[in-house]
């Protein structure tokens, strides 16, 4: 009897959801698309670029804040930075009020030569739900280069 508690513990111990997330998708937040670019276009300085969607449910747009994102190449961090955003309305997703936050890179951020190695890149986002922090974590995103 004591060996099945301990294993129920265990089950449900591991069954308990975590604020983290591997995927591209948590409960409340959803990456619907993120893309990433280098522009090396002669003339001027090379510079990275992003953006992306994140989907948002059951969250009021007053609550939540996108605190910064970092994109990794095999683990190591090549780039940080803020990011600018807009949540805007969006229809109801399964009966439930949706909405989207559109985000993208501030200017100028200088290209390395970590980002000029790689094809596909990591990125890892931290938002912040009211005192809660969440973070999604969206793997091999191509970066593409404009020249």
């Amino acid at each position: 009897m004591r060996k099945f508690l301990l294993i129920l513990i265990l089950i449900s111990l591991m069954s308990c959801s975590s604020s983290k997330s591997i995927d591209n998708q948590i409960e409340v937040l959803t990456i619907k698309k993120i893309e990433c670019w280098l522009n090396l276009m002669p003339g001027g300085r090379p510079t990275f670029h992003y953006s992306g969607e994140i989907e948002i449910k059951d969250i009021k747009p007053e609550n939540i804040t996108f605190e910064y994102i970092e994109f990794l190449n095999e683990q190591k961090v090549i780039s940080k930075s803020f990011p600018l955003y807009e949540v805007l309305f969006i229809d109801s997703v399964e009966n439930k009020k949706a909405l989207r936050m559109d985000f993208y890179s501030p200017k100028g951020i200088a290209v390395t030569d970590d980002m000029l190695k790689t094809d596909f890149i990591d990125a890892r986002m931290i938002f912040r739900i009211d005192d809660a922090i969440i973070e999604l974590i969206q793997t091999d995103i191509q970066l593409l280069r404009t020249y």
